[in-house]
């Protein structure tokens, strides 16, 4: 059995329409690095990042270290700056971080003043040219993390962020060292209530999720490593029942499809 057979969408509807309204907005990708689909549905489509954009962030942060103009040991004392978060870790310890910790705790917490510290630093308009100059055209960084601006809103799609993964993946987007500490970064996540909700055994996942409770958004999108090779997965769900609901489905959806591919995974090695 071929392990790039290709799931249909319809195959998840009976799970899926358990958690979906009239409003609802779902995209579900799939894929290897080499471009073979496992499942897809609204691929391209622009959908709110929430807290998914900050991967791209790290990344457009780790360039400036590439070329020299940062150091990932610098103190940033952030103390004076007007940003807020009301539910960061940075409301119960010293608002001082190295580039580095500020760069893990985004990633790991999805620490909302981290981002708005890393975006305060260059500023809006460095992170967009980053993001169209790597090829993601459909991502869009409008607004701070911590501070809600009506009207404004992050973009990106699972293209754009299988096309980010596939690039630190490869080790083409930053250098390996700085590729490696990404990686390693994204790797200690401890948002698993998505994507790893259901899985109980110690998978090789590579992640970031995100949520926004007003519109009853749940997304989580990176890679998993199956038999030495790497899958981009990506599930962005917005105007769902509920928030948590969307988190249930993603853990459901996740699961349906991985162990299909653990299946498939076996007979090939029995073949």
């Amino acid at each position: 059995m071929n392990m790039n057979k290709k799931l249909k969408f319809e195959d998840l509807e009976e799970i899926i329409n358990k958690y979906t309204t009239k409003e609802s907005k779902i995209s579900i990708e799939i894929k290897d690095f080499n471009g073979n689909i496992i499942i897809e549905h609204n691929p391209n489509i622009k959908v709110n990042s929430a807290s998914c954009i900050k991967v791209a962030i790290m990344i457009a942060v780790l360039k400036k270290v590439q070329i020299n103009e940062l150091e990932l040991d610098r103190l940033i004392d952030f103390r004076n700056l007007d940003l807020d978060d009301e539910d960061g870790i940075y409301n119960e310890i010293e608002r001082k971080a190295t580039v580095l910790e500020l760069l893990t705790f985004m990633i790991i917490n999805s620490d909302n003043l981290a981002t708005d510290v890393l975006i305060e630093l260059f500023g809006f308009q460095y992170y967009n040219d980053f993001l169209k100059k790597n090829g993601l055209l459909n991502t869009e960084l409008n607004r701070f993390m911590g501070i809600y601006d009506s009207g404004k809103e992050n973009y990106t799609s699972n293209e754009d962020m299988y096309h980010l993964y596939k690039q630190l993946y490869q080790e083409k987007i930053l250098n390996k060292e700085l590729c490696d500490i990404a990686k390693n970064i994204l790797h200690k996540q401890r948002l698993k209530d998505a994507s790893q909700r259901y899985i109980y055994e110690d998978i090789e996942v590579y992640h970031k999720t995100g949520g926004l409770d007003s519109l009853n958004l749940r997304n989580d999108c990176g890679y998993f490593v199956l038999n030495y090779k790497a899958y981009y997965f990506g599930f962005f769900m917005e105007q769902m029942t509920s928030k948590e609901d969307a988190s249930i489905l993603i853990g459901n959806l996740f699961k349906f499809i991985y162990e299909n591919m653990m299946h498939l995974s076996k007979q090939t090695i029995l073949a």
